[in-house]
């Protein structure tokens, strides 16, 4: 039986659509307003994406010609992000311009803004406070105020577009740049793989995951990060080892949660070439050339930072989130962390929560066992997944554990799924239009 015989009605992406549709009924949580021309229009662009929704699902039935298929379900694809996605982020920047700075965007954010502000005025947003910030407009007793937790690239990153976007509008708000990068993000996964319903697949996990549009329409730096990676896993699978090095490495000074990728990500690379330092042509082996690209990233981005206040820097990026600091951020979120303040184990949300038994006594035995399992069918897919488990069950364990932090593992096995590569027999095997 040929492969369009066992073709069904629906195909894979549709599927996936409606399993995600719950998008168009959070969408009026997404902007909390009185104003009742932006009400009227959350409810209009609502309606525009359930009918946007409907053509999806009416172009399996009626078109069946998969080139053309695929060309309206793409213009459909696009009216959803415009619809869904854009239109509530650019809303939301227009409710705060008009409103109070920390109005209609995250903490997070708001905090990112102010280290932009500080670092162009000669401070370390490591060393400074936030109290005379927006930041305590939105929680005065926030342990924030006294912390910043993200990585240097967070915030040196936007300042070129900061520089710009000022100059022009007369105000900034960060999440015109990581509009950006989510641009960037859907025009990568196009490139994942050939096959253009796992090209959709990969659109609609990524850029329509109601609980990802939530958090990246009110300004969480996650999309940056997932960018980066989606990229470097992308020049990894064509062996362009510098660049997806490079893009890795601003993965790694922006979230910490990519620190946990690394591991796998350097296994795969030793599996390229076994050798020490050179291959046999006298060329540097992968591993070192990715090496010394993330050694060069870090010492001009953030070793500064270390040296000019190597205690504050530690304290903010790794003692605050972890719960080792005086004022560490409270226990939160969906992991054992809050089962254990939930029963009575923990008194109280600002207390000491003893995580590293758990990563010592069960995420370790696990990388290791991955490790061997990695070094068996050392590919793309099998490091893809190994980071997935490990990012999982570290989150699981952690301190806090919020929604959005899944995405990160949930991304690395959508992408070890759909993505084509070319260490991976099975690649040749796959037609240009899988069946549905």
């Amino acid at each position: 039986m040929t492969e369009q015989k066992k073709r069904l009605p629906v195909t894979l992406d549709t599927a996936l659509l409606l399993l995600v549709f719950t998008l168009s009924l959070l969408y009026s949580r997404y902007i909390e307003t009185n104003n009742p021309t932006v009400y009227a229009a959350i409810h209009v662009a609502s309606f525009l994406v359930l009918i946007t929704a409907a053509g999806y699902m009416i172009a399996d039935f009626f078109v069946k010609d998969a080139a053309w298929q695929h060309k309206i379900k793409m213009i459909l694809l696009i009216g959803l992000m415009i619809f869904a996605v854009v239109g509530p982020l650019l809303t939301a920047v227009n409710l705060r311009h008009n409103t109070k700075p920390q109005d209609a965007i995250t903490d997070s954010a708001v905090q990112t803004e102010e280290a932009v502000k500080m670092v162009l005025n000669g401070q370390n947003p490591y060393v400074m406070d936030y109290f005379r910030t927006p930041l305590k407009a939105m929680d005065a007793k926030s342990p924030a105020l006294k912390h910043y937790v993200y990585l240097p690239l967070t915030f040196l990153l936007p300042i070129p577009f900061y520089l710009l976007i000022k100059s022009v509008l007369g105000w900034f708000d960060l999440r015109l740049v990581y509009l950006l990068f989510y641009i960037l993000l859907i025009y990568s996964l196009t490139k994942i793989t050939a096959n253009r319903v796992w090209q959709r697949c990969l659109i609609i996990v990524f850029a329509l995951n109601p609980d990802v549009v939530y958090y990246f329409v009110y300004g969480t730096n996650d999309i940056v990060a997932t960018t980066c990676l989606v990229l470097s896993v992308l020049l990894l699978a064509k062996r362009r080892y510098v660049w997806s090095a490079v893009l890795f490495s601003v993965a790694l000074l922006t979230k910490q949660f990519i620190f946990l990728i690394l591991p796998f990500y350097l296994l795969y690379l030793f599996g390229q070439n076994p050798s020490l330092l050179r291959g046999r042509d006298g060329h540097l082996t992968p591993l070192v050339k990715v090496g010394a690209v993330i050694l060069i990233m870090f010492t001009i981005f953030a070793l500064p930072f270390a040296l000019w206040n190597f205690n504050a820097f530690i304290e903010d990026t790794i003692r605050y989130p972890y719960g080792t600091s005086s004022t560490s951020w409270h226990i939160a979120g969906w992991g054992l962390s809050k089962a254990a303040l939930g029963t009575g184990l923990i008194k109280d949300q600002y207390d000491y929560y003893p995580a590293l038994p758990f990563y010592l006594l069960i995420l370790l035995p696990l990388v290791a066992a991955m490790f061997w399992r990695q070094l068996k069918r050392n590919d793309i897919r099998t490091m893809l997944l190994a980071a997935a488990i490990t990012i999982f069950v570290f989150v699981t364990f952690s301190r806090f554990t919020h929604n959005n932090y899944f995405y990160y593992a949930t991304s690395l096995l959508f992408v070890s799924y759909f993505g084509d590569f070319p260490d991976n027999p099975a690649v040749e095997e796959i037609p240009a239009e899988a069946p549905g």
